[in-house]
């Protein structure tokens, strides 16, 4: 009979695997994943200092606002299910 192998998950699904599987459980991640909630924690772990020189911005801080705005506008989704060596990604804006 011949030896027959169970191919290893490929290191790509396996993180997906980490990731998706117990979302559908319910499980909430480490890390916040909204931006705003993001920036929270950063700004809740740093000094007021450190803050101030990261989150804010300079003058009207219109810069901060058009950039934040351009951000929302942009839409990353990789492109699955193709036999690529490297994924691109795709993206609207």
């Amino acid at each position: 009979m011949a030896d027959t192998k169970i191919p290893s998950v490929a290191p790509g699904r396996r993180r997906q695997m980490e990731i998706y599987v117990p979302g559908a459980s319910g499980a909430k991640p480490r890390a916040p994943v909204s931006p705003a909630a993001l920036e929270l924690a950063a700004q809740r772990a740093m000094t007021r200092e450190a803050a101030a020189y990261i989150i804010g911005g300079a003058g009207s801080e219109q810069t901060m606002r058009n950039n934040r705005a351009a951000f929302d506008r942009v839409n990353l989704a990789p492109r699955a299910a193709r036999r690529l060596h490297a994924r691109p990604l795709r993206y609207a804006v």
